[in-house]
């Protein structure tokens, strides 16, 4: 198989050479990328490569790490992410089913991690990607030992809220106003919308400004103050200063990273 024609598949965290043998069977169909656990997800994605799966393993998957899988997931909704520790609790798994993450296997990782557990996924994954371009997180790999969760329906009053949100973030969105959508109060919708979304009110504004900041740098040769403003900044600092402390560099960078 040509080297292009390979999926890119990014393995992140710690005692990542207990893949060893899985990348050995499946050398001939997938390209490797390993990082280990010294560095943060957010600031490893390569922005230059079509990533078609990340493996992102953790002993604990603490509030750092669902931070940095947020932001991923957020802003490159097409990859499939998959979650490997030890342990997961119930709150971290409705926090991952929330961002888009349905792909959670829990295990030792100081056990050793047979082929025939993983290489399954692999397959999926494959001719997933060869009969379509769109890809979806599936519950895979889940204990069978742990219940599934299962997501309550939508809240009504929060789709209103991230309707409007979705059509004007390019202006200024205040929480009075999209509270006043919602029908309920500023304190009330501030805490529903953290327990429906995972992110407050604010986060959920400013992850969804830097997704599409994202894409105009990936898709487009406007500046990055044309870029900031469009995207609903009202300054490219505050702008810069926001993309960083999300994406771990600054939108300069991650352009020459894109092409």
């Amino acid at each position: 198989m040509n080297e292009n024609d390979k999926l890119n598949v990014l393995l992140v965290g710690e005692n990542l050479d207990r893949f060893s043998e899985v990348t050995k069977a499946l050398d001939d169909t997938y390209n490797f990328y390993l990082v280990d656990e010294k560095n943060c997800l957010c600031s490893v994605v390569p922005s230059d490569k079509e990533l078609a799966l990340i493996l992102f393993q953790k002993r604990i998957i603490n509030n750092f790490c669902l931070c940095c899988i947020k932001k991923v997931k957020w802003l490159f909704p097409q990859i499939r992410i998959c979650v490997l520790c030890e342990k997961v609790t119930k709150n971290v798994s409705t926090l991952l089913f929330k961002y888009g993450i349905m792909d959670i296997f829990e295990s030792p990782l100081g056990k050793e991690l047979k082929p025939e557990v993983i290489v399954p996924m692999f397959d999926y994954l494959y001719k997933m990607k060869e009969n379509s371009k769109e890809v979806y997180n599936y519950l895979l790999l889940k204990d069978a030992n742990e219940t599934p969760i299962t997501t309550p329906p939508p809240d009504e009053r929060i789709q209103r809220a991230k309707n409007y949100i979705k059509i004007n973030y390019t202006r200024s969105i205040s929480l009075a106003t999209v509270s006043s959508i919602a029908c309920v109060s500023k304190y009330h919708f501030c805490k529903i919308f953290k327990n429906n979304e995972g992110a407050s009110f604010k986060e959920y504004v400013t992850g969804l400004r830097i997704k599409k900041a994202a894409e105009l740098l990936m898709n487009s040769n406007i500046s990055v103050a044309e870029v900031a403003y469009n995207v609903g900044f009202s300054s490219q600092s505050h702008f810069t200063a926001l993309f960083r402390s999300w994406i771990k560099i600054t939108p300069g960078e991650f352009r020459k990273k894109s092409f």
